[in-house]
């Protein structure tokens, strides 16, 4: 089976949807993680989505189940239903509550999953792509990408153990990617692309932005290593 994570926190009708695409696959093993609460108001939904998941075909119990026993934020909370649900699984899904995948959606990504299992060049694969198909140059059915997408996305246990919150090294990891896309010359592209990412990343360091996606890009972007998308 698919091993699919489902994060979620207050908002039990998005998981009633979400089901409603899950429920129509024989093929899905299912993982549930949420943050915990902050007040009582909290705890009464996520007592509603729980209500709701033990309503569904899934078998929900404490092996595939995680409520965190205090309240992490967006931030802390996501990193470690993640590293919960990659300490269980080799390979997987991971789909927070605001994403509606198709049904396609496991298929595709389970097979990238299982063909570039020992790749080492490949940190995620994303179930979307917005960049535009006019300048989408891939002749493959995935293409390469420097910026993982998060909106319904797939990876392997040993590539997110390589996951870095921190990120001390801001100006060497921004300027290598500013040099891979856009060469070695100065170019108003290459130092408004080096302007908007080393605000971005910063922000992220001060706290400002409480977000763990940057944080995934900053990771891949050390190490070398790229998003099938």
């Amino acid at each position: 089976k698919i091993p699919v994570l489902l994060t979620s926190f207050i908002r039990p009708a998005f998981i009633y949807d979400i089901l409603q695409t899950l429920e129509k696959r024989n093929d899905i093993d299912l993982f549930f993680a949420s943050d915990g609460p902050r007040n009582s108001y909290d705890e009464k939904k996520i007592g509603e989505c729980l209500s709701i998941l033990k309503q569904s075909k899934f078998k929900m119990n404490h092996q595939n189940t995680l409520i965190n026993n205090q309240n992490y934020g967006t931030k802390i909370g996501l990193i470690k239903s993640i590293d919960w649900f990659f300490s269980k699984n080799k390979s997987g899904i991971v789909l927070e509550d605001d994403c509606q995948p198709d049904n396609s959606f496991f298929d595709i990504i389970n097979d990238g999953l299982q063909k570039y299992d020992n790749s080492s060049r490949y940190m995620t694969i994303s179930g979307c792509d917005f960049l535009p198909v006019n300048i989408n140059q891939s002749k493959t059915f995935f293409r390469e990408s420097n910026f993982p997408m998060v909106w319904g996305w797939g990876s392997w246990s040993d590539k997110w153990s390589l996951y870095k919150i921190d990120i001390p090294d801001i100006n060497l990891i921004v300027n290598k990617m500013a040099t891979k896309l856009f060469g070695s010359e100065i170019s108003f592209k290459k130092v408004f692309f080096i302007d908007v990412f080393k605000k971005r990343f910063s922000e992220v360091v001060r706290g400002r932005l409480n977000t763990w996606d940057y944080s995934l890009m900053a990771t891949a972007w050390r190490l070398g290593l790229t998003s099938l998308q």
